[in-house]
Protein backbone atom coordinates (compact mmCIF):
# COMPACT_ATOMS: atom_id res chain seq x y z
CA UNK A 1 0.00 0.00 0.00
CA UNK A 2 1.36 3.33 -0.68
CA UNK A 3 1.24 5.94 1.72
CA UNK A 4 0.62 9.60 0.39
CA UNK A 5 0.74 12.90 2.84
CA UNK A 6 0.76 17.12 1.88
CA UNK A 7 2.42 17.39 4.65
CA UNK A 8 6.27 18.11 3.97
CA UNK A 9 9.02 15.77 4.43
CA UNK A 10 11.50 17.61 6.56
CA UNK A 11 15.28 17.41 5.42
CA UNK A 12 18.55 18.74 6.81
CA UNK A 13 20.05 21.32 4.43
CA UNK A 14 23.63 22.18 6.11
CA UNK A 15 24.32 26.55 5.32
CA UNK A 16 26.98 27.26 2.63
CA UNK A 17 29.60 29.26 3.33
CA UNK A 18 31.07 30.34 -0.44
CA UNK A 19 29.05 33.16 -1.02
CA UNK A 20 30.32 34.73 1.47
CA UNK A 21 34.11 33.71 1.49
CA UNK A 22 34.23 35.15 -1.98
CA UNK A 23 33.08 38.39 -1.04
CA UNK A 24 35.56 38.66 0.77
CA UNK A 25 38.22 37.24 -1.54
CA UNK A 26 37.31 39.85 -4.17
CA UNK A 27 37.36 42.88 -1.54
CA UNK A 28 40.82 41.57 -1.19
CA UNK A 29 41.82 41.19 -4.82
CA UNK A 30 40.52 44.94 -5.28
CA UNK A 31 42.45 46.15 -2.45
CA UNK A 32 46.11 44.59 -3.90
CA UNK A 33 45.46 45.80 -6.97
CA UNK A 34 44.87 49.36 -5.40
CA UNK A 35 48.12 49.06 -3.53
CA UNK A 36 49.90 48.37 -6.16
CA UNK A 37 48.66 50.99 -8.64
CA UNK A 38 50.17 53.44 -5.70
CA UNK A 39 53.19 51.88 -5.44
CA UNK A 40 54.10 51.91 -9.02
CA UNK A 41 53.07 55.57 -9.58
CA UNK A 42 54.79 56.40 -6.79
CA UNK A 43 58.12 54.00 -8.23
CA UNK A 44 57.25 55.21 -11.26
CA UNK A 45 57.08 59.21 -12.24
CA UNK A 46 54.89 60.63 -15.32
CA UNK A 47 56.32 63.11 -17.47
CA UNK A 48 55.52 66.34 -16.55
CA UNK A 49 53.92 68.30 -19.99
CA UNK A 50 54.63 71.71 -20.94
CA UNK A 51 57.28 74.21 -20.03
CA UNK A 52 57.45 76.98 -17.19
CA UNK A 53 55.82 80.34 -18.16
CA UNK A 54 58.42 83.29 -19.48
CA UNK A 55 59.48 85.30 -16.39
CA UNK A 56 59.65 88.76 -18.30
CA UNK A 57 63.26 90.41 -17.76
CA UNK A 58 62.77 93.98 -15.46
CA UNK A 59 62.89 96.67 -17.24
CA UNK A 60 66.01 98.49 -15.73
CA UNK A 61 67.99 95.31 -16.70
CA UNK A 62 66.41 95.89 -20.26
CA UNK A 63 67.05 99.37 -20.30
CA UNK A 64 71.42 98.88 -19.52
CA UNK A 65 71.35 96.37 -22.52
CA UNK A 66 69.68 99.03 -24.94
CA UNK A 67 71.85 101.78 -23.62
CA UNK A 68 75.14 100.60 -23.24
CA UNK A 69 77.36 103.56 -24.55
CA UNK A 70 79.75 103.68 -27.45
CA UNK A 71 82.58 104.26 -24.98
CA UNK A 72 81.96 100.81 -23.37
CA UNK A 73 82.86 99.28 -27.29
CA UNK A 74 85.37 101.61 -27.66
CA UNK A 75 86.98 100.10 -24.51
CA UNK A 76 86.60 96.07 -25.54
CA UNK A 77 88.50 96.93 -28.57
CA UNK A 78 91.11 98.08 -27.31
CA UNK A 79 91.08 95.45 -24.53
CA UNK A 80 89.58 92.25 -26.52
CA UNK A 81 89.08 89.33 -24.57
CA UNK A 82 89.84 85.87 -26.71
CA UNK A 83 86.48 84.28 -27.55
CA UNK A 84 85.89 80.44 -27.79
CA UNK A 85 84.42 79.92 -30.83
CA UNK A 86 84.56 82.56 -34.02
CA UNK A 87 82.13 83.61 -36.69
CA UNK A 88 82.94 81.72 -40.26
CA UNK A 89 81.82 82.79 -43.42
CA UNK A 90 79.41 81.15 -45.83
CA UNK A 91 78.59 81.58 -49.39
CA UNK A 92 74.85 80.98 -50.83
CA UNK A 93 71.55 83.66 -50.82
CA UNK A 94 71.49 86.59 -48.40
CA UNK A 95 69.07 85.16 -45.45
CA UNK A 96 66.08 87.48 -45.47
CA UNK A 97 63.16 88.10 -43.00
CA UNK A 98 60.28 90.28 -42.85
CA UNK A 99 59.94 93.30 -40.72
CA UNK A 100 56.58 94.23 -38.44
CA UNK A 101 56.39 97.08 -40.98
CA UNK A 102 56.69 94.37 -43.84
CA UNK A 103 59.71 95.38 -44.88
CA UNK A 104 62.30 92.61 -46.05
CA UNK A 105 65.34 92.74 -43.89
CA UNK A 106 68.58 90.69 -44.19
CA UNK A 107 67.48 88.50 -41.33
CA UNK A 108 69.53 86.89 -38.06
CA UNK A 109 68.47 83.69 -36.33
CA UNK A 110 69.43 82.12 -32.95
CA UNK A 111 69.18 78.88 -32.50
CA UNK A 112 69.89 77.52 -28.71
CA UNK A 113 68.17 75.94 -25.68
CA UNK A 114 67.24 77.50 -22.44
CA UNK A 115 69.08 74.96 -19.97
CA UNK A 116 72.50 75.72 -22.14
CA UNK A 117 75.69 77.29 -20.72
CA UNK A 118 77.01 78.11 -23.87
CA UNK A 119 73.59 79.72 -25.31
CA UNK A 120 73.32 81.62 -22.16
CA UNK A 121 77.01 82.98 -22.80
CA UNK A 122 75.94 84.16 -26.44
CA UNK A 123 72.65 85.59 -26.02
CA UNK A 124 73.99 88.46 -23.74
CA UNK A 125 76.47 89.27 -26.70
CA UNK A 126 73.67 89.02 -29.46
CA UNK A 127 71.35 91.22 -27.72
CA UNK A 128 73.95 93.49 -27.11
CA UNK A 129 74.98 93.80 -30.79
CA UNK A 130 71.49 94.26 -31.47
CA UNK A 131 70.49 96.47 -29.44
CA UNK A 132 72.78 99.04 -31.56
CA UNK A 133 70.48 98.30 -34.85
CA UNK A 134 67.06 98.52 -33.06
CA UNK A 135 65.11 97.29 -29.70
CA UNK A 136 64.10 93.77 -27.91
CA UNK A 137 60.68 93.51 -26.25
CA UNK A 138 59.19 90.92 -23.90
CA UNK A 139 62.75 89.53 -23.58
CA UNK A 140 62.30 86.71 -20.89
CA UNK A 141 64.63 85.79 -18.15
CA UNK A 142 66.36 81.78 -17.63
CA UNK A 143 69.03 79.93 -15.79
CA UNK A 144 71.55 77.47 -17.27
CA UNK A 145 71.46 74.32 -16.17
CA UNK A 146 72.89 73.16 -12.73
CA UNK A 147 74.73 70.38 -13.66
CA UNK A 148 76.97 71.99 -16.13
CA UNK A 149 80.14 73.18 -15.39
CA UNK A 150 79.63 76.11 -15.13
CA UNK A 151 76.61 75.92 -13.61
CA UNK A 152 73.48 77.93 -13.23
CA UNK A 153 74.41 80.95 -15.54
CA UNK A 154 72.10 84.14 -15.43
CA UNK A 155 71.04 84.67 -19.04
CA UNK A 156 67.64 85.04 -21.12
CA UNK A 157 65.30 83.14 -23.07
CA UNK A 158 63.80 84.53 -27.11
CA UNK A 159 60.88 82.54 -26.08
CA UNK A 160 57.92 85.12 -26.76
CA UNK A 161 60.74 87.68 -27.52
CA UNK A 162 60.39 90.52 -30.02
CA UNK A 163 62.47 92.72 -32.14
CA UNK A 164 62.01 95.90 -33.95
CA UNK A 165 64.65 97.71 -36.38
CA UNK A 166 64.28 99.42 -39.37
CA UNK A 167 67.99 97.32 -40.98
CA UNK A 168 67.49 94.00 -39.37
CA UNK A 169 65.37 91.00 -38.72
CA UNK A 170 65.47 88.28 -35.79
CA UNK A 171 64.20 85.09 -35.46
CA UNK A 172 64.97 83.51 -31.86
CA UNK A 173 64.28 79.77 -31.63
CA UNK A 174 64.75 77.93 -27.81
CA UNK A 175 64.55 74.16 -28.46
CA UNK A 176 64.09 72.98 -25.03
CA UNK A 177 62.89 74.54 -21.90
CA UNK A 178 64.71 75.72 -19.07
CA UNK A 179 63.61 72.88 -16.38
CA UNK A 180 63.74 68.96 -16.78
CA UNK A 181 60.70 66.98 -16.14
CA UNK A 182 60.38 64.27 -13.70
CA UNK A 183 62.31 61.96 -15.82
CA UNK A 184 65.41 64.63 -16.36
CA UNK A 185 64.65 65.36 -20.05
CA UNK A 186 64.26 68.44 -21.10
CA UNK A 187 60.49 69.29 -23.03
CA UNK A 188 60.76 70.85 -25.96
CA UNK A 189 60.15 74.85 -25.99
CA UNK A 190 59.84 75.76 -29.63
CA UNK A 191 59.30 74.46 -33.26
CA UNK A 192 62.20 74.78 -35.64
CA UNK A 193 60.53 75.69 -39.36
CA UNK A 194 61.76 72.85 -41.79
CA UNK A 195 64.00 75.33 -43.68
CA UNK A 196 65.66 76.69 -40.66
CA UNK A 197 66.56 73.06 -39.84
CA UNK A 198 68.11 72.37 -43.23
CA UNK A 199 69.68 75.40 -43.04
CA UNK A 200 71.49 74.13 -39.67
CA UNK A 201 72.19 71.04 -40.61
CA UNK A 202 74.02 72.13 -44.17
CA UNK A 203 76.16 74.29 -42.05
CA UNK A 204 76.76 73.55 -38.77
CA UNK A 205 80.18 72.23 -38.55
CA UNK A 206 79.45 69.63 -35.74
CA UNK A 207 76.93 68.33 -37.51
CA UNK A 208 79.17 68.14 -40.74
CA UNK A 209 82.20 66.06 -38.43
CA UNK A 210 79.39 63.57 -37.15
CA UNK A 211 78.55 63.11 -40.44
CA UNK A 212 81.77 61.28 -41.04
CA UNK A 213 81.65 59.47 -37.99
CA UNK A 214 81.16 55.73 -37.55
CA UNK A 215 78.12 53.75 -38.41
CA UNK A 216 75.12 54.52 -36.15
CA UNK A 217 76.12 57.47 -34.94
CA UNK A 218 73.53 59.88 -35.57
CA UNK A 219 74.52 63.23 -37.47
CA UNK A 220 73.23 66.02 -34.68
CA UNK A 221 73.50 70.38 -35.01
CA UNK A 222 75.40 71.74 -31.72
CA UNK A 223 74.14 74.88 -30.44
CA UNK A 224 74.08 78.03 -29.87
CA UNK A 225 73.55 78.03 -33.96
CA UNK A 226 73.80 81.98 -34.91
CA UNK A 227 73.42 82.92 -38.51
CA UNK A 228 74.18 86.81 -39.52
CA UNK A 229 71.94 86.90 -42.89
CA UNK A 230 73.18 83.95 -44.67
CA UNK A 231 76.95 85.51 -44.60
CA UNK A 232 78.37 84.31 -41.35
CA UNK A 233 77.79 81.87 -39.36
CA UNK A 234 78.47 80.94 -35.53
CA UNK A 235 78.46 77.26 -33.79
CA UNK A 236 79.16 77.42 -29.90
CA UNK A 237 79.38 80.60 -28.45
CA UNK A 238 82.01 83.49 -28.49
CA UNK A 239 81.89 84.59 -25.32
CA UNK A 240 83.46 82.36 -22.32
CA UNK A 241 80.83 80.41 -20.09
CA UNK A 242 83.09 81.42 -17.64
CA UNK A 243 82.66 85.52 -17.55
CA UNK A 244 79.19 84.25 -16.30
CA UNK A 245 79.55 82.80 -13.36
CA UNK A 246 78.88 83.77 -10.23
CA UNK A 247 76.99 87.07 -11.22
CA UNK A 248 73.77 87.98 -11.63
CA UNK A 249 71.51 89.51 -14.63
CA UNK A 250 71.44 92.96 -12.83
CA UNK A 251 74.90 93.26 -12.14
CA UNK A 252 76.37 92.02 -15.39
CA UNK A 253 73.90 94.76 -17.13
CA UNK A 254 75.47 97.49 -14.73
CA UNK A 255 79.05 96.52 -15.08
CA UNK A 256 78.65 96.82 -19.07
CA UNK A 257 78.75 99.99 -18.90
CA UNK A 258 81.42 100.46 -15.99
CA UNK A 259 85.30 100.37 -16.48
CA UNK A 260 86.76 97.52 -18.38
CA UNK A 261 86.31 94.32 -16.66
CA UNK A 262 86.93 90.79 -17.62
CA UNK A 263 83.14 89.82 -17.81
CA UNK A 264 81.99 92.88 -19.36
CA UNK A 265 84.79 92.54 -21.94
CA UNK A 266 84.02 89.59 -22.64
CA UNK A 267 80.38 90.34 -24.03
CA UNK A 268 81.37 93.37 -26.03
CA UNK A 269 84.28 92.46 -27.57
CA UNK A 270 81.81 89.40 -29.07
CA UNK A 271 79.13 92.38 -29.20
CA UNK A 272 81.74 94.50 -31.65
CA UNK A 273 82.39 90.97 -33.68
CA UNK A 274 78.41 90.65 -34.47
CA UNK A 275 78.34 94.64 -34.92
CA UNK A 276 81.11 94.47 -37.70
CA UNK A 277 79.17 91.64 -39.42
CA UNK A 278 76.23 93.15 -39.24
CA UNK A 279 77.24 96.46 -40.32
CA UNK A 280 78.04 94.43 -43.83
CA UNK A 281 74.26 93.18 -43.97
CA UNK A 282 72.82 97.06 -43.39
CA UNK A 283 75.81 98.90 -45.66
CA UNK A 284 76.76 100.87 -42.31
CA UNK A 285 73.95 101.90 -40.95
CA UNK A 286 73.49 103.07 -38.69
CA UNK A 287 76.63 105.55 -39.10
CA UNK A 288 77.08 105.83 -35.46
CA UNK A 289 77.89 102.12 -34.87
CA UNK A 290 79.30 101.34 -38.35
CA UNK A 291 81.72 104.51 -38.70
Amino acid sequence: MQITSEAAVPTFQPRRPWPTLLAWLAAIVVVVLICTLVVVKIVRPERSGGTDPVTAVSGSIALKLATVPDSAFQAAKLTPVAMVDVLHSRKGPLLTGISPNGVRLPLVVFVGTESSMSSAAERWAIIVALSRFGRFTKLGTVTSSATAWPPSLESFTFRGARYRSAYLTFAGYELTAEHPDNLGNYPAAMALPRDLANLIHVNDTMASDLASAPVGVKAEPAYPFVDLGGRSVLVGTQVPPSALIGISRYDMANILAGPPRFKSLAVLTAANELSAQLCQLTHGKPANVCS
